[in-house]
């Protein structure tokens, strides 16, 4: 059986000229609710809210600095994309799982205060 996932990566944007940067952070379709993130979407780092345990939980106490992703550039890889990875289905087969890549170029700032207030 073969099924399709979608995977976002999420590039940094330092600016006109400079080339665009992995910063090694994929994500789930499901985990932004089905949803992907348009142009001009914000984007909760999650990590920036709970740097300590490097999970998705999000910790509304005081950390150092809370970051939010602007959503500059969105370019996607059609399910013909040659990565295919296996994976154990839920009915114990091997089934071949096509990935699809969404590539969210965004650009990383301070949350404001009113974004914190709107978040907690």
């Amino acid at each position: 059986m073969s099924t399709i996932k979608t995977l976002i990566r999420i590039y940094d944007d330092f600016g006109p000229g400079i080339p665009f940067e992995d910063n090694r952070r994929d994500f789930e379709l499901k985990e932004f609710g089905g949803n992907v993130p348009n142009v001009g979407d914000c984007i909760l780092d999650t990590l920036s809210w709970h740097p300590a345990s490097k999970s998705r939980e999000i910790d509304f106490g005081e950390p150092p600095e809370r970051r939010m992703w602007e959503v500059t550039h969105q370019y996607f890889f059609p399910e013909s994309h040659p990565n295919a990875v296996n994976q154990l289905g839920d009915d114990g087969d091997l089934d071949r799982v096509r990935l699809v890549y969404v590539a969210l170029v965004v650009k990383e700032r301070q949350a404001t205060d009113i974004e914190i207030d709107l978040l907690k």
